[in-house]
């Protein structure tokens, strides 16, 4: 959903793996969205762009949080997750996190410190798929299963 395109001297701050892979494909390509948004800000950061790319990036971090909030919530309620309600505070509390970022952003941009803010997605995304949304995947399996199951009797 999210791309851009990456030069020949851009580093990655957040690799994409597997261990992070929930078996959503509409999920998943949400992460990796994300992971190259991070990824296009800390390159900005260290080719000394970083002002200058600032408010299209929280204008992305702000529409993914809309969209795939809704979406992952929305799979869960479908798939039955029992961690919903659990599920929607934490993301209630991440995206007040971002939001009283950007305002911090908006109200000092001279003071804004890109550092920190790398440092607040990084250990905002692993540590949230890792842990959080890992908790999805047995039941993502078990609607897999069922479906081939059904296309198979």
């Amino acid at each position: 959903m999210f791309e851009f395109l990456t030069g020949d001297n851009d580093k990655i701050f957040m690799e994409w793996s597997d261990k992070y892979a929930t078996g959503s494909k509409p999920i998943d390509d949400d992460h990796r969205g994300l992971f190259n948004i991070v990824n296009h800000y800390y390159n900005a950061v260290h080719h000394g762009e970083a002002q200058e790319s600032l408010d299209a990036i929280l204008d992305l971090v702000e529409k993914y949080i809309q969209e795939h909030f809704a979406r992952e919530e929305r799979l869960m309620s479908e798939l039955g997750f029992k961690h919903l309600h659990e599920h929607k505070k934490m993301h209630a509390d991440l995206a007040k996190a971002f939001f009283a970022t950007r305002l911090s952003y908006h109200l000092s941009p001279g003071e804004f410190d890109s550092d920190a803010f790398l440092l607040f997605m990084q250990t905002w995304l692993t540590k949230h798929i890792l842990t959080e949304d890992q908790k999805l995947v047995p039941y993502i399996d078990r609607e897999r299963r069922t479906r081939r199951e059904e296309l198979s009797s």
